[in-house]
């Protein structure tokens, strides 16, 4: 009933394609990824048919390259490889006009896990490689994290296990700096899986031990999936093969009810080799089942698609190569006229930039006061007792509210769902009690509140690294909250650092 009621409400006509971005993201954080994929599409055709006549063209890029890269993954979840490689691409292709280092790698992480997905580890390893060489140039750690993560999958169906094991203490060294426990158990996954294949199974034992109570606790369902078949895996090998049959079915019964036909195949060729001496029958139903998903998941003609990619990939390379090598020629014939030119032009560029700063600051300035001066009076009409007031029970709902959000935020899962389950509310209901109050939405509401954390953390601790600041506000992703800071303050959050502090909007919510 909540994921209905979310589902009507991403698919109002006043939804724009941010906002359908957003709500199609929370639908597929809760592994909801039908409805995710239904509102993702409907942002893409607001998008194609120009029905945001108010986003500028950046906004516009940056909200399709958002909904082209979770169409792919959720394809890539669904066993929908074909899809999901059209979409990679498409993504990949806008994020490299756009030249964002960060989104790039994104993009070629992609692309790599459905590579890895078609069973094609050295096609993985070129997208793998060049997403860690863009990671670089953005300096993002957690992108970083799961860029090794990732290059240990893949180096681990290349048989390479000493680096793929490597990586993957790489990237739980990574998640330790990072204070990220939930991801710190998969990251013991994956290292895991390369110890099992070195024969270090003691190490691997350990590893798992502490992977698998992780992600019960952290709800990661499709990486405790994971991390139970390779479990079963260990203790088949050690020759327990009651315990193996129990992982098993906990990591089959996960990815039947996500949908997930790459992982089922993998439990259900477990469960077969587990079974097979102690009950045959059981054991060839699930040989059957494992076949058949091997049969249908692999097909020719994705593993062609995947292929001509390869080859469109290899061809862009070589052209770019090209290019860079003729734009050296060219500055090298140009460059001293260039200096002479930059040289008198330099007073006036500087004017210019200088006028232009200042008109900029007028600007930021008149904009701060504006929210100033509403909030002034937004605090004035809560203290005045002869006119119309929040009663002390609306007061005490939205200090509620804010109390949850602020939970959600240290958990890393703030959903517009799960206050309303907190609150004992419809989604429904939470919407009209939250517009009657103050005329937002329940998702712009939490962002405020998210938004005015961030913006207390930075004044209050200017020296905090802003993966942190995003942490704290429930962004497991900077460039998730980047994009979010620049909807709700007009600027990005190092600009805003650098702006007059004097003409910032001071808030209460927190």
């Amino acid at each position: 009933m909540a994921v209905a009621m979310f589902m009507s409400i991403g698919m109002d006509a006043q939804s724009t394609a941010e906002d359908l971005r957003d709500k199609a993201d929370s639908l597929y954080n809760i592994q909801q990824y039908d409805e995710a994929k239904t509102v993702a599409l409907e942002g893409l055709d607001r998008l194609g048919k120009g029905r945001d006549a108010d986003a500028t063209s950046d906004i516009v890029e940056e909200t399709k390259g958002d909904l082209l890269n979770l169409m792919s993954i959720i394809n890539v979840r669904q066993g929908n490889f074909e899809q999901a490689a059209e979409y990679a691409k498409q993504c990949n292709d806008l994020d490299l006009k756009r030249g964002d280092p960060d989104m790039i790698s994104s993009s070629y992480n992609t692309l790599t896990a459905i590579y890895m997905s078609m069973r094609q580890p050295k096609e993985a390893e070129k997208y793998i490689l060049k997403a860690m060489e863009y990671a670089k140039k953005a300096d993002n750690p957690q992108r970083k994290a799961v860029l090794n993560g990732m290059a240990s999958e893949v180096y681990h169906k290349l048989g390479q296990e000493e680096q793929s094991l490597d990586y993957a203490t790489r990237a739980y060294q990574l998640e330790q700096q990072l204070g990220r426990k939930d991801k710190m158990a998969v990251r013991q996954a994956q290292r895991a899986a390369s110890l099992i294949s070195l024969k270090r199974n003691v190490e691997a034992e350990k590893a798992l031990g502490e992977a698998i109570p992780g992600l019960r606790e952290s709800g990661n369902r499709h990486s405790l999936g994971i991390a139970c078949n390779q479990m079963g895996l260990l203790l088949h090998q050690q020759q327990n093969d009651s315990a193996a049959v129990r992982y098993f079915n906990e990591a089959l019964k996960i990815f039947l009810d996500q949908k997930d036909l790459y992982n089922e195949s993998a439990s259900r060729k477990g469960l077969y080799e587990a079974l097979r001496d102690t009950d045959p029958a059981l054991a060839m139903q699930h040989n059957d089942r494992y076949l058949e998903l091997r049969d249908s998941i692999y097909d020719s003609e994705t593993g062609e698609l995947l292929s001509k990619y390869a080859a469109e990939y290899g061809n862009y390379e070589l052209q770019t190569e090209n290019e860079e090598m003729q734009r050296t020629n060219r500055l090298y014939i140009i460059i001293g006229i260039v200096v002479l030119i930059l040289l008198l032009l330099g007073w006036l560029l500087h004017y210019r930039l200088m006028r232009r700063r200042q008109r900029l600051q007028q600007e930021l300035n008149a904009q701060l006061q504006q929210s100033l001066d509403k909030l002034t009076a937004e605090n004035k009409r809560l203290n005045q007792q002869d006119e119309e007031v929040v009663s002390d029970e609306s007061r005490e709902f939205q200090l509620k509210i804010i109390g949850i959000v602020n939970q959600q935020m240290e958990k890393g899962d703030v959903s517009v769902d799960s206050l309303a389950s907190e609150l004992c509310l419809s989604t429904t209901q939470l919407r009209s009690r939250i517009n009657d109050l103050t005329g937002e939405t329940p998702q712009n509401y939490i962002l405020g509140i998210r938004m005015q954390k961030a913006r207390h953390l930075m004044m209050a601790q200017p020296s905090l690294a802003m993966g942190s600041i995003a942490l704290r506000c429930g962004y497991e992703e900077k460039a998730s909250f980047s994009r979010a800071f620049k909807r709700y303050f007009g600027m990005s959050p190092t600009d805003y650092l650098k702006s007059d502090t004097q003409n910032k909007p001071e808030n209460g919510v927190l």
